[in-house]
């Protein structure tokens, strides 16, 4: 079984994936234009950003009555002499009734910008371009990591003025949707997505972050919680928050810690019922806070609850395969130790220390064991038949 340390070191190397790749793009290329008697036209229209680049997916045509799972390889090219850029805005737009459009990265994604082309190509086995998600085979065991989640036909997002995430161009992503069309018409579909850049002189704060993971032990043809608590170990303020777990997850829930009182808000301020499409929470989007972003205290922290059905006759355990399952909450936020022009040495010369320093800069979110959980049956193996009708009943799912 892997150790509760164990856990946080793998959720602080996805992390690391997530800092570096998040919310990543390539340009876009015009479609053709459907005839009259044709496909209804579903594509979506966002103009590239004055600054920045934009990704867009090849139109698909999905007939009538069926759906796809659209798997797309895109690569990422530099304006000009661009080799490291900041991003602190993100827009994206995909066809309507999308049920997700997601963008991943993994380990290839910066292969070309630092072995050369054709590097990340050798190391994703799939050369650019649009593929069924099936001929890719099983894309977790290919160490893809989902950086940009979407459920919605427009979504956006912007981290605080000052504020930005480094990302190193070329760069090679995986754009997937999945679109489910229940009308008697072909409709023809794709999706984009805007990354907004910032002059290097305008970034005051290296985006940092903090993060909990759980080791996870499901009986068979069972549900359970499991659940724990961290408390960071200086100020942050949070500016972005997105969990992870595999297909028995019913649901995910984020509720907030208090330092001071050493209880938990009962209220959970996160909750994700889709799994495979687990949104991006950007706090200056929720009514309940007069924030931009949420301020945590040393001391304050994060209850993460895993609310899980397993089906099968067998025990499921933590992996990071399908079969699988894990527990896992990632959140962004700033003032990081490390400045831009760390960053920059980071990733110019990544030898030597520079994994030391990454780790440094991310905020340790130490246990706590002694916190009471609002969820009554928390870790507690109970029958699967004796499930409630819907797991978090009463929560909606988090906007993005």
């Amino acid at each position: 079984m892997i150790s509760f340390r164990q856990s946080k070191g793998y959720a602080m190397r996805r992390f690391a994936r997530l800092v570096s790749v998040l919310l990543l793009a390539v340009a876009a290329c015009d479609a053709p234009a459907p005839e009259p008697d044709g496909p209804l036209d579903l594509r979506v229209r966002l103009d590239p950003p004055e600054n920045g680049y934009q990704l867009r997916s090849t139109p698909r045509l999905v007939p009538a009555y069926s759906e796809v799972y659209s798997c797309e390889v895109v690569r990422l090219e530099p304006h000009a002499d661009e080799y490291i850029v900041w991003l602190d805005t993100f827009e994206s737009k995909s066809s309507e009734y999308t049920h997700h459009m997601n963008v991943n990265a993994g380990i290839f994604s910066v292969g070309d910008a630092i072995f050369g082309p054709g590097f990340s190509e050798k190391l994703l086995g799939f050369p650019v371009g649009q593929y069924d998600c099936k001929e890719m085979g099983n894309l977790m065991e290919k160490g893809l990591q989902t950086v940009y989640p979407s459920q919605k036909p427009h979504q956006t997002g912007a981290f605080p003025k000052g504020v930005a995430v480094p990302a190193i161009v070329p760069l090679v992503l995986l754009m997937e949707h999945h679109y489910i069309n229940t009308t008697s018409k072909d409709v023809l579909i794709d999706a984009a997505v805007n990354l907004h850049t910032v002059p290097e002189e305008q970034v005051k704060h290296v985006a940092t972050g903090f993060f909990g993971g759980s080791d996870v032990t499901l009986a068979p043809e069972s549900r359970k919680i499991i659940a724990n608590t961290c408390q960071i170990s200086r100020d942050v303020n949070l500016m972005a928050i997105s969990t992870h777990s595999h297909e028995r997850g019913a649901c995910f829930s984020l509720n907030r810690y208090d330092g001071e009182t050493q209880t938990i808000d009962p209220e959970p301020f996160f909750v994700n019922k889709d799994w495979e499409s687990p949104p991006i929470l950007f706090p200056e989007h929720k009514e309940w806070t007069g924030y931009s972003t949420i301020p945590y205290k040393a001391g304050d922290g994060i209850h993460w609850a895993c609310h899980y059905r397993n089906p099968e006759d067998r025990i499921v355990t933590t992996g990071e395969k399908a079969e699988d399952e894990m527990c896992i909450f990632v959140a962004l936020g700033y003032p990081s130790p490390l400045s831009v022009a760390d960053v920059k040495n980071m990733i110019l010369n990544p030898g030597g220390d520079a994994m030391e320093k990454l780790e440094q800069a991310i905020i340790p979110c130490d246990p706590v064991t002694d916190a009471v959980s609002p969820w009554p049956e928390v870790n507690i193996d109970l029958p699967l038949s004796e499930a409630p009708p819907e797991e978090c009943e009463g929560y909606e799912t988090t906007s993005e």
